[in-house]
């Protein structure tokens, strides 16, 4: 074939490369482009699972842009000055470490994952000493200021009876007497805040009841009583209420136990109001027998029946069974299932061929695996997304809305702890430090614990009594360990054994409770003395600037790049949108850390065949392609938190992102001038420029890392932040513009110059 010719036989392979590389850009925007869209267009999507998840979506925005509270707290530390005067070495702690553990339990606290913005540091003014927490306004709630507030301790328990003794009883409902007799209705609320948490008493105030609901919570007689009494009045007797308590066990899960205490009751108000009620839908099994199209019971027959009736005597009627909740799972591709407990009925599930409700069973004896019955319509019937749409409204619970008498009463009860673990006096008093160690003889990892002299008699104590059975060790509330006492054990000192097979997972759970046991046992009480709302007035202001200015500035950068570089230009601008969405994507991904990491190999893989062909050395294109695969990885799976500095930070990149194209169309018009065709020109363009590209970088990105590790926090957000934008624009200026240029530029487009270059430089 003459040579003229031989381009022929590379057309089809450029063809095909051509259209896979477009297929693959348009799959990549259309896939981001889903992720950053308004919920009002998310809400449009017809799958349900995809739907929900896309819509928790959103950017971590930080103090500066969305405001918040500030919490202040006052750390006693005098018993750790005390200790550290003493002549026992094992009781020194240095107040640095005190307040660091104050603020990882804090964190962790509210803050698990370690993916949110929290400001939380130490402070001092004169001689004393504080924790400053900063939060986000979407957690300036109820339940985070609980969080934090409470109390930071270690106690050792033992397991208690759940039964009280009529003697426990006599002695509550005596205190509640007691009690009753020394108030009157003006003084209730302080005696009875005063009262709170000695001897088994609790305070409620302004609890609200429904009228219909005080008999659940009263008997009748006492329920007829508060609805006779006038507000402002103390019911002139004890009440004695029964409840149901949830108790946590040694593994810490939860039970229901039924629970009694003795209740001085004050009316405070009553009022009509609007009372939200549901009733339940209809019953399951009936809707079931009426409109399931086909039924998933299969009768069971045993032995003596099938011998029954053989002989010709009626089989009694048989029992059935249903098919695993994980065959459903399966067979609907529906994980949602596993969520429900035995009982509760799902939403609308489809496969291929039906649509069907499931009620989810209890596990049968011996078994652990739950079951499911379910309502059937086939996909072929007339009107089928219809009908079972229907039948779930008939299963649904009703709502609806009616006025009705609302109570509201104060409460002082007295009332038996049920916990199942019964207080020891000894706690983090006594307590001098955890290790975690390697035990010599089995290798395995183990936590050390050491006790002074006061908590080694009582741990003597409390072990000798207890052999065979469990020691809770409970931290701030929360029960962190349960091991069990297998001897008496005196020195004090003792070896918690940790039993998990995996050795890693041993030893990082030897870390974690070591470190827990250390920072419960911190002998600084904490007491909050003020809070202050941080507003996000100005920094939502100078975000709206910041995003105004740089949206002007894109435009005019965009503009400037075609009207020096023509349709290379416009590439660029297509190059620099792609940058754009990609970072709006990666601020909100949060994607699960298997999907971050499939992401981070593409992007390496990708970078990887990218960078080779422009480097002489493949270990430094290994090096830089590890680098952006990395932290594409690191950013997609836990999504920065956006600071105003951030967002300058993403601003400052965007210029630096073209700064790459127009090196490289610089190169390329050098050669085009020197006569070369444009595809070669494109060549030599990316090859000779990369080397600059990849220098500018990689010293970016090291600024980046030192203002990381010595910046403060607001530098830190800025130096992550332009890390960030740094890495798309090295994989835009260099994979997505030399594949926009390979896909859209042919070479019999490529012979008009003009579309190229300026009329000067032709």
């Amino acid at each position: 074939m003459p040579e003229n010719f031989l381009f022929l036989k590379t057309l089809p392979m450029k063809l095909s490369h051509r259209i896979f590389s477009s297929v693959t850009l348009i799959l990549i925007v259309a896939a981001m482009m889903i992720y950053v869209m308004p919920n009002t267009a998310k809400e449009k999507i017809p799958f349900q699972k995809i739907r929900e998840n896309l819509m928790t979506k959103k950017p971590n925005f930080g103090l500066d842009l969305v405001g918040g509270r500030q919490i202040t707290y006052l750390v006693d530390l005098t018993e750790v000055k005390k200790r550290n005067n003493d002549d026992d070495p094992d009781n020194d702690r240095s107040e640095s470490e005190v307040i660091d553990n104050i603020r990882d339990i804090l964190r962790n606290r509210i803050d698990p994952q370690g993916t949110r913005e929290l400001n939380i540091y130490a402070s001092a003014y004169n001689e004393e000493k504080y924790v400053v927490v900063e939060i986000t306004s979407d957690l300036d709630n109820e339940d985070t200021q609980e969080k934090l507030s409470a109390v930071i301790d270690l106690k050792f328990k033992v397991k208690g009876s759940q039964t009280p003794t009529p003697e426990e009883k006599t002695s509550l409902q005596e205190n509640a007497g007691k009690f009753l007799a020394d108030v009157n209705a003006e003084n209730f609320s302080d005696k009875a805040k005063f009262q709170n948490g000695k001897e088994y008493a609790l305070y409620t105030e302004n609890k609200q009841y429904w009228k219909s609901a005080l008999e659940t919570s009263f008997d009748a007689d006492a329920a007829a009583e508060i609805g006779n009494t006038e507000p402002g009045a103390i019911i002139p007797r004890v009440i004695e209420r029964k409840m149901n308590t949830f108790l946590q066990d040694a593994q810490g899960s939860y039970t229901m136990v039924e629970n009694i205490d003795y209740v001085v009751v004050k009316v405070e108000k009553r009022e009509m109001a609007d009372h939200e009620k549901t009733d339940p839908g209809e019953v399951f099994e009936d809707v079931q027998k009426e409109t399931s199209e086909r039924s998933d019971a299969i009768p069971l027959m045993t032995l003596e029946e099938a011998i029954s009736s053989e002989a010709g005597s009626p089989p009694p009627s048989p029992e059935y069974d249903y098919p695993k909740l994980l065959s459903i799972m399966e067979s609907f591709s529906d994980d949602s299932l596993v969520e429900l407990n035995a009982g509760q009925i799902s939403k609308v599930v489809e496969n291929d061929t039906e649509f069907a409700i499931f009620k989810i069973l209890a596990p049968k004896e011996n078994e652990i695996e739950m079951r499911a019955t379910g309502i059937y319509i086939s996909k072929t019937t007339e009107s089928a997304r219809e009908k079972i749409d229907a039948i779930k409204t008939r299963l649904d619970p009703k709502t609806y809305t009616e006025k009705e008498e609302q109570v509201t009463l104060s409460e002082l009860s007295f009332g038996f702890d049920l916990s199942g673990w019964k207080d020891t006096e000894l706690g983090g008093m006594q307590f001098k430090r955890a290790r975690a160690a390697t035990d010599p003889t089995t290798s395995r990892p183990i936590v050390e614990i050491l006790f002074n002299d006061e908590g080694a008699i009582l741990f003597e104590k409390i072990t000798e009594e207890n052999v065979g059975k469990q020691v809770a060790i409970f931290v701030g509330g929360v029960l962190v360990s349960a091991p069990t006492v297998q001897e008496k054990i005196s020195g004090g000192s003792a070896v918690i054994t940790l039993g998990m097979s995996n050795f890693q997972e041993a030893q990082k759970e030897a870390v974690r409770l070591a470190k827990e046991l250390n920072g419960g046992s911190t002998p600084a009480p904490f007491v909050e003395k003020g809070q202050y709302k941080i507003g996000s007035f100005l920094g939502s202001t100078a975000l709206e600037k910041s995003l105004r200015a740089g949206f002007i500035g894109f435009l005019i950068l965009s503009l400037w790049m075609i009207l020096f570089y023509r349709f290379l230009g416009f590439i660029a601008d297509l190059a620099l949108g792609f940058y754009a969405l990609t970072i709006f994507f990666l601020l909100q991904a949060s994607i699960p850390f298997g999907w971050a990491s499939i992401l981070g190999i593409a992007v390496f893989m990708v970078s990887l065949k990218s960078f080779s062909t422009f480097e002489k050395s493949d270990f430094l294109s290994l090096f830089i392609a590890m680098i952006l695969g990395i932290m594409v990885t690191f950013i997609a799976y836990s999504p920065i938190v956006l600071t105003l500095a951030g967002v300058s930070g993403i601003v400052l990149s965007i210029g630096m992102a073209v700064d790459a194209n127009i090196l490289i169309f610089e190169r390329m018009k050098e050669e085009i001038r020197a006569g070369k065709n444009f595809s070669v020109s494109a060549q030599i363009g990316f090859e000779r420029a990369w080397s600059s590209i990849r220098d500018s970088n990689l010293s970016s990105l090291i600024t980046c890392m030192i203002l990381w590790v010595f910046g403060s926090s607001v530098i830190k957000g800025f130096a992550v932040a332009l890390a960030m934008g740094i890495v798309i624009s090295m994989l835009t200026a260099i994979t997505v513009t030399k594949t926009l240029i390979e896909t859209l530029i042919t070479p019999r487009f490529s012979k008009k110059k003009w579309l190229l270059l300026s009329h000067s430089e032709e």
